[in-house]
């Protein structure tokens, strides 16, 4: 065949959204001899690679009919509306046809080696033409080297030749020039970015073992109010994008978020540092964001992964403004977490609600070390419905119930520094009292009602640390709804009544200590009972099957003796359907509505006395049969 075109190229071919077949109409020898680049709208193009990106379909006759259809892609969307393909040829420059002396001399083979070289030279020409030239005639020299041209201007001189010129000083193309280099004091550094260099190389690579730095996401203009926690810009759908990637995070700085997070799919971040929620740490001031959580972890529906860990990082409230203030909780978890040096800051709400969801899914085997809840304007903490298995250790809840932002409660209000039970926020979760929590140490101090409020909780360990100066009268409150849990207070403040109980009559099941003293395993009632040192709670001894009745000892407030009394109409009867033997081994002393008498001839008789004397002194006793008698005693 005749080569009658000078053209090796087809397109570009504009994408559409929907087409993924296109034509080309010059001869080639193999599919792997065509070449494909694909344009963005952005200007940016992207070689293809045959077989991975692309397929190709040649007509059976290159000769009668040269060329074929290309597809692309093979898997995934169509070429888009603004971007851009063209085809063109990449033969090697090598010549593969062997002609031997004597040997056959076949046309189509010279025909074909023939068309060949014109393809090739039609390569080059195509190549050429993108090239810089000089009009015919005239001759021009090279272009300087590379070490010549870095960061350079290409300019001609008097002959009309290329060299390479610095920039005018102060020139906004020397500015372009300097931004654009990566050497030491320009690029980045030119905009304020501290070690550039290192972030480039080590923070903000991107791989499966790696951190990916949050930063990477945000535009380095940016990055130095950020770095300095100075930063307006809302970093909220950066930040976001960043957490849906599924990778580790690193978060320098200190990022303005309007509206909400949804950790869903965040494996972990970590910061360098809260810093007390100041410029100088690392961490996110939320606004706007309605009454709705500032953060979500929802439940393992809703997320992609089991678990996600948060460290060295704050979560705090711009304001309480009603437009752009974060007047929801901090927090609100119900998958699990692990927090570690985290500070909430300044919420509405609660700054941590941990709970199940309307489908069950929960915070179970959560952790909390070292967090921080402060300022908010109800709970601290709240371990709420169906919050099982938690761990809080060395964690601190202070000035919560705040009537400001940031401003610490000074009356009595009804928000505690940590706060359980089977407590739902109005969302509708379903029941459940929160189980196996456990609770070492930390700091429930300054709250607008308890430091710690155990309202509910069934088989917990809780050893809780400091809880003073909060505005109830008692620093802590176990609750009607503690079942089965081993309670050690902590530390007493001197002369203030450290803990209120109001177990119910069925929930005798719980083992309290309070500085170092067993003060029982419950009440006798449901009304609320103090515990000083000295404690004056009651240990049940006995109850009846319908708990109506019980026998126990309390100590008499006046002189500090044990009383064995009973509740309900219960005696202690001694000898039950058989005779007992009581030894006493010390003086045994009657009080209360005894008598004297003169006595009679009888009496004195028989009495083993050493002295007869009158008056002998009776003892009043009640009969089996509840009449009342009276035994005489001798001296």
């Amino acid at each position: 065949m005749t080569i009658s075109s000078e053209s090796n190229t087809a397109g570009p071919f504009a994408g559409n959204g929907s087409t993924t077949a296109f034509p080309f109409a010059f001869k080639v020898f193999s599919t792997s001899e065509l070449s494909l680049e694909k344009t963005s709208a952005a200007g940016v193009v992207t070689p293809l690679v045959f077989a991975s990106d692309f397929g190709v379909l040649l007509n059976a006759d290159q000769d009668a009919a040269p060329g074929g259809t290309i597809t692309y892609p093979l898997t995934g969307a169509a070429l888009a509306v603004g971007e851009t393909l063209i085809v063109s040829t990449d033969l090697p420059y090598t010549q593969l046809t062997d002609i031997t002396n004597a040997g056959g001399f076949l046309p189509q083979v010279v025909e074909d080696a023939l068309d060949r070289n014109v393809r090739l030279m039609q390569q080059q020409n195509e190549r050429t033409a993108r090239s810089v030239r000089a009009p015919l005639g005239e001759a021009m020299a090279n272009l300087p080297p590379a070490s010549e041209r870095a960061n350079m201007l290409l300019t001609f001189d008097d002959d009309g030749d290329p060299v390479a010129v610095a920039a005018a000083a102060q020139s906004a193309t020397q500015l372009a020039i300097d931004l654009s280099s990566t050497a030491s004091g320009k690029g980045a550094e030119l905009v304020g970015v501290e070690d550039i260099q290192a972030i480039n190389a080590q923070q903000l690579m991107v791989t499966a073992a790696t951190e990916i730095n949050v930063l990477r996401y945000i535009p380095p203009s940016e990055w130095a109010g950020i770095l300095a926690g100075t930063s307006t810009y809302d970093a909220r759908p950066n930040f976001q994008a960043a957490i849906d990637t599924k990778k580790p995070l690193y978060a320098p700085g200190v990022y303005r978020i309007v509206g909400q997070l949804n950790f869903a799919n965040l494996l972990s971040l970590r910061g360098d540092g809260t810093n007390g929620g100041s410029s100088q740490g690392s961490g996110a001031v939320f606004e706007s964001t309605g009454t709705n959580p500032a953060v979500t972890v929802p439940g393992l529906a809703s997320r992609a992964r089991t678990f996600c860990s948060i460290a060295d990082f704050f979560f705090k409230a711009s304001s309480w403004d009603v437009v752009t203030g974060a007047n929801g909780h901090g927090i609100d978890v119900s998958s699990q977490v692990s927090l570690t040096r985290v500070q909430i800051i300044g919420f509405k709400k609660s700054g941590i609600y941990l709970h199940h969801d309307a489908s069950q899914n929960g915070p179970y085997q959560s952790t909390l070390i070292n967090v921080k809840s402060i300022y908010n304007g109800q709970h601290g903490i709240v371990v709420g419905r169906g919050a099982n298995a938690l761990t809080i250790i060395n964690c601190e809840a202070k000035w919560n119930g705040a009537p400001d932002w940031l401003t610490p409660p000074s009356v009595l209000g009804a928000y505690d520094g940590l706060h359980c039970g089977n407590l739902d926020d109005g969302s509708g979760w379903p029941s459940y009292l929160p189980e196996g929590l456990t609770l070492i140490g930390g700091d429930f101090s300054y709250n607008s009602r308890y430091g710690y409020n155990i309202h509910g909780m069934s088989y917990g360990r809780i050893m809780p640390g400091y809880s003073e100066f909060n505005l109830a009268a008692h620093d802590a409150n176990l609750g009607s709804d503690l079942q089965n849990c081993f309670v050690q207070l902590g530390r007493t403040p001197v002369n203030k009544v450290n803990m209120q109980a109001t177990f119910s009559a069925y929930q005798r099941s719980n083992t309290v200590m309070s500085g170092g003293k067993h003060i029982g395993s419950a009440n006798t009632n449901t009304a609320p009972q103090n515990n000083f040192f000295n404690s004056n709670l009651t240990t049940v001894l006995s109850e009846d099957p319908t708990q109506t009745k019980q026998v126990a000892v309390q100590p008499d407030p006046a002189t500090g003796n044990a009383v064995i009394a009973g509740f309900g109409g219960a005696q202690l009867t001694l000898g039950a359907g058989a005779s007992i033997a009581l030894p006493l081994n010390a003086n045994v002393q009657f009080s209360g509505v005894n008598t004297t008498g003169g006595g009679s001839a009888t009496l004195g008789a028989n009495s083993p006395a050493t002295v007869l004397t009158a008056p002998y002194r009776w003892v009043r006793v009640l009969a089996a049969d509840g009449t009342v008698c009276f035994m005489p005693i001798w001296k």
